[in-house]
């Protein structure tokens, strides 16, 4: 990834963990219905509230921590994989709590921008000792 993809990347991963520390993922309306989804609740969800789902996941900011075979699913978000065990977000509705679902995924986006800031460290650390080899 480039260095602007990784600062675009990061607003997205930071949107979403705000996201999910607000609440905004909870409605009312919807929770009357069914379980709350963090991914596809969140106002970052290209789909939130349109039953239809009419944009494709693929265009979703975190698409691409989908895996590869997963992507084409209805609904892709549930397929990311929160730790090294494999967890994904469509597991933990099987068997936690909301508060539980919710801090596994507050863990993971936490997880997830740390690795990228520290990435993004490297890299200017990297271009930095580049530029002053040239010289």
């Amino acid at each position: 990834m480039s260095l602007e993809e990784d600062i675009e990347r990061l607003r997205e991963l930071r949107q979403e963990l705000v996201s999910l520390e607000v609440g905004e993922h909870r409605h009312p309306e919807r929770a009357r219905r069914r379980a709350r989804f963090v991914f596809e609740d969140s106002p970052t969800c290209l789909n939130s509230g349109d039953v239809v789902r009419s944009l494709p996941c693929s265009d979703y900011a975190l698409s691409n921590d989908v895996p590869e075979d997963a992507r084409r699913k209805k609904v892709s978000c549930l397929h990311i994989s929160l730790d090294a065990e494999g967890e994904t977000p469509g597991f933990p509705y099987r068997r936690g709590t909301p508060g539980e679902i919710e801090a596994t995924i507050a863990d993971w986006l936490s997880a997830e921008i740390e690795r990228l800031q520290l990435s993004q460290k490297k890299k200017a650390w990297r271009s930095a000792g580049d530029s002053l080899a040239q010289r």
